[in-house]
């Protein structure tokens, strides 16, 4: 599978109103390069499109030429077909990104905006992704069952505690507070269960934790960072720390989001920084 950190997501469409709906991610590898993978339905059948620049404003504004557009079918299209056939087939390299994507535009436009924000900045492996409508209708079960394949399995004390460290981090930002998130925080609160049964002692955790967090703080610059402020209507007013290199990014992915709209940011403080240093922890 490759693996992926979850930049951005933006969505826009609807299915009742001209059957069209497209998600884009933005992606980030290990190697620290950048390509997005886009899906665009039409009328219930997905196009998956892997590109190394945006395409998400050509799609959704419909301002793509022939030359465009052939470009992208004859070049970038990673999976022309039905639902079933992604689900049957399973490709190894892409499934889990596949799924990602589906769940956020078949999901109801609240819930897809909870999860993409609950999963911005998160490695793909990492997260839990809920079972579509589509995917609930070819296997004949509902989304909450849906078995996590979160397991402990094979990691060292190292993996246990940077793991435990990036949930205990996740589950404390006040977007999670809201349990209104198709059983997200349950899912991370049971993967948070299952790591704490692996550890062998609280205190040599918590004694890592402090160690590794004031370590990598040391290293950094509070000036460095900045803490972006948004709102999803509807849905939730929310904070991003980041790296100041990465504001106007922030700004113009967010400018993009027509169900998001910028609020301003403010100065980091050391707990936003450590929060962040936490928040990356299993990267």
């Amino acid at each position: 599978m490759k693996n992926y950190t979850i930049e951005n997501v933006l969505v826009d469409g609807d299915r009742l109103d001209g059957g069209v709906v497209i998600a884009e991610a933005r992606l980030r590898d290990h190697r620290d390069d950048i390509v997005y993978m886009s899906l665009s339905e039409i009328d219930g059948e997905p196009d998956f499109y892997l590109t190394d620049e945006s395409t998400f404003e050509i799609q959704t504004e419909g301002t793509g030429d022939d030359d465009f557009w052939d470009h992208m079918d004859d070049d970038c299209c990673m999976n022309a077909g039905s639902y079933e056939e992604i689900f049957e087939e399973q490709d190894p390299d892409w499934y889990d990104l596949y799924r990602y994507l589906i769940y956020i535009v078949r999901a109801e436009r609240a819930e897809a905006e909870r999860y993409i924000e609950q999963t911005r900045g998160q490695q793909l492996s990492k997260i839990f992704i809920p079972a579509a409508d589509v995917e609930e209708d070819m296997y004949g079960f509902e989304a909450e069952d849906f078995a996590d394949r979160f397991t402990v399995d094979g990691m060292d004390e190292e993996t246990l505690y940077r793991n435990r460290l990036a949930i205990e981090a996740a589950l404390s930002r006040s977007s999670m507070a809201k349990d209104a998130d198709g059983g997200y925080t349950e899912v991370m609160e049971n993967r948070l269960s299952m790591i704490n049964a692996a550890i062998a002692s609280e205190e040599d955790y918590e004694a890592w934790k402090e160690k590794f967090t004031e370590d990598i703080y040391s290293r950094v610059r509070l000036s460095d960072f900045i803490v972006c402020r948004y709102v999803v209507p509807g849905v939730g007013a929310y904070e991003s720390t980041m790296l100041k290199t990465a504001m106007g990014m922030f700004k113009a992915q967010i400018s993009r989001n027509s169900s998001a709209l910028y609020a301003g940011e403010r100065e980091a403080t050391e707990e936003d920084v450590k929060l962040y240093i936490a928040l990356h922890a299993a990267d």
